[in-house]
């Protein structure tokens, strides 16, 4: 797993990116670009699609300081991910709430 701080931002045109788009259409231009920003954070560290990455991956990537350096920023990133996969994944999403909880 890479490092955001040792590579740039992955290219991501992937159904995945797209549909997740058309969840969040209602929201405010700024809250969608704010949301994507995170996403492709996530994206960018596992180099796949979020659907086709375990739990613990995503966790892992999160919680590494290197990556999400805040608790701000990574509570912000659990809260993306929980939007992502509410009605999705069940046992992500259940994972990825107590997360964020577990930071507020």
């Amino acid at each position: 797993m890479a490092s955001v701080k040792n590579i740039k931002s992955v290219k991501n045109t992937s159904d995945e990116r797209t549909e997740f788009i058309n969840r969040i259409a209602d929201k405010s231009a700024p809250t969608i670009k704010q949301y994507l920003s995170q996403y492709d954070k996530v994206f960018t560290l596992l180099n796949k699609d979020l659907v086709k990455s375990s739990k613990n991956e995503i966790i892992t990537a999160v919680e590494d300081t290197e990556n999400v350096r805040t608790l701000n920023a990574r509570k912000n990133v659990y809260n993306v991910l929980v939007m992502f996969f509410n009605g999705i994944d069940k046992d992500k999403y259940e994972a990825f709430v107590e997360k964020r909880e577990n930071l507020r």
